[in-house]
């Protein structure tokens, strides 16, 4: 079984979390100016330049990794790596600290907790906004003991507690803030995929009559192009023929072959390689193979992130469905689907959007281009 998808912004919304992926890398960027900046403006109250340095160093590691996971190409964003980023943050800061002992006596001027609450707020489109509120809760008990550590060296008569709100504010306000923005935006888009899946289904609803009347048609045009005219031979000959028997033994395959054909397509091969009624092919050539019918299993989303990337292929790539293969297997209730493509590896970067949107719903996607362009991913199955 695939691990289930988790409530975040780049799972609901993977092309709004891909959009907004800058103002990440931003985010990240603006903790290390920020640590640089107050840094410089402390620099005497520095007791140890090297844990100065190293502290400076973690943080912009911590940021380097936030940027480097919050990638199309590496979705999801995991909670190992949030923590990662997180724990990061907190080093930086215990490391300045250290690095200021015993002359640190106003923590105001820290930069620790305002550059780990930028990290934080910078999580809250990949992360789940629960988890990011526990984060930010942990971080900031982690601050309040590092101050209360400080307590001998502060000059001024503030209580104790004016310390604490001063370190742990920042953290607390970017990122429960970044957390009860995202868990908002997140009730929206699932009211709005609410009233869409209803409007959907009213929708299928009233088109299925007019389904039944296309593949009826379908199968009028068949009869129509074989069957008809042999009859009507029959009838004008008033005799039957050994070449009859045989030609009614052909249409009688050919009819048999059409209905298991069509029985045995599925949405995905309707897709690839759409069925026009009354062309005159007979039976419709299949490019997926899925006995089991596995694709049926698909949800909304996943059909969906599917769609869009055939369109992409068929309509922007130029590319003939017909050279599509997909092959679709199940195991111990996951399925697995091969989607190949001969010869068109430079596909590859048109792509990249709409294989960061299937990355968000599907699990163990890889995406290969050698020697063909080989798209990889499972799903659940119950």
């Amino acid at each position: 079984m695939t691990a289930a998808r988790e409530t975040t912004l780049q799972a609901l919304d993977p092309l709004g979390a891909l959009a907004g992926r800058p103002l990440t890398v931003v985010g990240a960027g603006a903790a290390v100016v920020v640590a640089l900046s107050l840094s410089a403006a402390g620099s005497r109250d520095v007791s140890s330049p090297l844990l100065a340095v190293a502290a400076l160093a973690v943080l912009a590691g911590a940021g380097a990794m936030l940027s480097v996971l919050s990638a199309a190409k590496r979705a999801p964003f995991t909670r190992q790596g949030a923590l990662v980023v997180v724990a990061g943050g907190l080093l930086a800061h215990i490391l300045n600290v250290a690095a200021l002992w015993e002359r640190n006596t106003l923590v105001r001027d820290d930069w620790g907790p305002a550059a780990l609450g930028m990290l934080l707020l910078c999580l809250c489109p990949y992360r789940p906004p629960a988890e990011i509120a526990r984060l930010s809760v942990g971080a900031a008990a982690v601050l309040a003991l590092v101050t209360l550590l400080q307590q001998p060296f502060f000059v001024t008569s503030l209580p104790l507690v004016a310390y604490v709100v001063i370190a742990v504010v920042p953290v607390l306000a970017l990122g429960l803030g970044g957390a009860a923005f995202a868990h908002r935006v997140l009730g929206r888009l699932a009211a709005w995929r609410e009233r869409a899946v209803r409007s959907s289904a009213a929708h299928a609803a009233t088109l299925q009559e007019g389904i039944v009347r296309s593949v009826q048609q379908g199968r009028v045009s068949i009869l129509n192009r074989d069957v008809v005219p042999f009859f009507a031979s029959i009838t004008e000959r008033s005799e039957l023929t050994a070449e009859d028997q045989r030609r009614a033994s052909e249409i009688a395959d050919a009819i048999r072959s059409v209905m298991v054909a069509e029985t045995e397509r599925t949405w995905l091969d309707e897709l690839l390689v759409p069925v026009p009624a009354g062309t005159e092919q007979t039976v419709w050539p299949r490019v997926v193979d899925d006995p089991a019918r596995l694709v049926d299993a698909m949800d909304f989303d996943q059909r969906a992130a599917v769609r869009a990337l055939v369109g992409a292929l068929t309509f922007r790539g130029g590319l003939d469905p017909h050279a599509v293969r997909a092959l679709v297997a199940g195991r111990a209730g996951t399925a697995e689907v091969t989607m190949r493509i001969a010869g068109r590896t430079d596909l590859e970067p048109a792509l990249a959007p709409y294989v960061a949107v299937m990355r968000a719903v599907f699990a163990e996607l890889t995406l290969t281009t050698d020697p063909d362009l080989t798209l990889r991913f499972t799903y659940d199955v119950d």
